[in-house]
């Protein structure tokens, strides 16, 4: 495994709460209801300890199929789309795709864009930017989700994105990436596949209020560890004033994951046992370990 970049500086992190910074994000949304099509649940399950993963959802204005079965016949069809992506792709896509070789195996999965969608809907639209409105105004949504080892170059991941790039182009959809929950057009998504730090590069943290305002404490995390295979790190409840001691931490036992192929509860980072997170499943794109 490639070694790990800094998720930011200390200062970095840390000034994202300072005084006069920009309101954390909301907290994670509560679990996937029980009530979701059973589709839709195969599509997240859980990888394997040392899998890597990345999941996209590509969100497109109107609905794919109609009528009985609906779900069944638009997964269906965007199967389709991206298979065809692979074996007759875009003039744009050749080389991308003469590159990548074979295929990856994906899990692809439709649905109607509702409450019972396993993200944190909320704070996808929150850091949307100038696609907040189109992701507002999608109908269906489409994951693309790739599960399992990967390579050196991150191929199999790449092909998920090249995957789901497809989509969006012939959907007219926009992609969002659920390990960091950011949005793309395709054409800057497939772009900024060509970086050979992708995944490293993609890693950022993120801190998000852990209680009510009054009691003023935050929680620090990762998002896109999952792509190489790790958990996310979490940490919380952080006091506001002990932000920066906080974040001081969190990159000590990210840069002790380092050359490691997986972390759980229980397991030392450096002299710090791990502890499980707090929040539900569904707030993680893989797993997740806490950094008491």
């Amino acid at each position: 495994m490639r070694a790990l970049k800094p998720i930011a500086s200390v200062s970095a992190l840390a000034a994202l709460c300072a005084c006069g910074a920009a309101a954390p994000s909301a907290p994670s949304a509560a679990p996937l209801a029980p009530s979701a099509p059973a589709l839709l649940q195969a599509a997240v399950a859980g990888p394997g300890e040392s899998d890597a993963v990345v999941t996209l959802a590509v969100f497109v204005p109107a609905p794919l199929e109609r009528g009985v079965r609906a779900a069944e016949r638009a997964g269906d069809r965007a199967r389709a789309i991206v298979e065809a992506g692979f074996s007759a792709p875009a003039p744009e896509r050749a080389a991308d795709v003469a590159w990548l070789g074979a295929p990856p195996a994906l899990t692809v999965t439709a649905a109607p864009v509702d409450p019972e969608l396993p993200l944190n809907l909320p704070a996808v639209l929150e850091e949307a930017g100038p696609l907040r409105a189109r992701l507002e105004a999608a109908q269906q949504v489409v994951f693309v989700r790739y599960v399992g080892p990967t390579t050196p170059e991150a191929r199999p991941l790449r092909g998920a994105a090249l995957g789901a790039a497809a989509l969006a182009e012939a959907l007219g959809g926009v992609v969002v990436d659920l390990s960091t929950l950011e949005t793309f057009e395709a054409s800057a998504y497939v772009h900024q596949l060509r970086d050979p730090a992708w995944l490293e590069a993609r890693v950022r943290p993120a801190i998000e209020l852990a209680g009510s305002a009054e009691e003023d404490t935050l929680t620090l995390r990762t998002r896109g560890l999952a792509r190489l295979g790790l958990p996310d790190l979490q940490m919380t409840p952080v006091p506001r004033s002990e932000v920066q001691v906080a974040a001081a931490r969190m990159q000590r036992a990210l840069a002790a994951l380092r050359g490691r192929t997986t972390a759980r509860p229980g397991d030392l980072v450096g002299d710090t046992p791990l502890a499980a997170c707090v929040g539900p499943a569904e707030a993680f794109d893989h797993r997740c370990v806490r950094v008491p």
